[in-house]
């Protein structure tokens, strides 16, 4: 959908400052989409894929829900997932990383 790509380019704007460091510490965006938590339509969050596949949930969608403004700042997000690779350097072994609350939530590959 037309909004869904006006979404994925907003959040695309967002992380594009944090880009160059994110690769240099082995995190390299290779995609972006629309991603609905499973067993549910109703919250709807902006997600990035890496080239290793691995899912970084960046937050909820400004124009879908009303809660956005509750998620963390751009900076605060790229701190969690920072603090993410302190234990998985490059997130070896993890197949999702959500960013935009307060501590980040890892899911790890099996």
């Amino acid at each position: 959908l037309d909004e869904d790509v006006r979404e994925c380019a907003a959040a695309a704007a967002e992380i594009l400052p944090f880009r160059d460091e994110l690769a240099a510490l082995g995190v390299r965006l290779a995609s972006v989409g629309i991603a609905s938590p499973s067993g549910t339509t109703t919250v709807e969050t902006v997600s990035f894929k890496t080239d290793g596949d691995v899912e970084v949930n960046w937050g909820r969608t400004r124009r879908k829900s009303e809660f956005s403004q509750l998620d963390l700042p751009y900076s605060a997000r790229v701190e969690n997932l920072k603090q993410v690779l302190l234990e998985h350097p490059g997130l070896k072994g993890v197949r999702k990383v959500q960013v935009w609350t307060d501590r980040p939530v890892v899911t790890k590959r099996s």
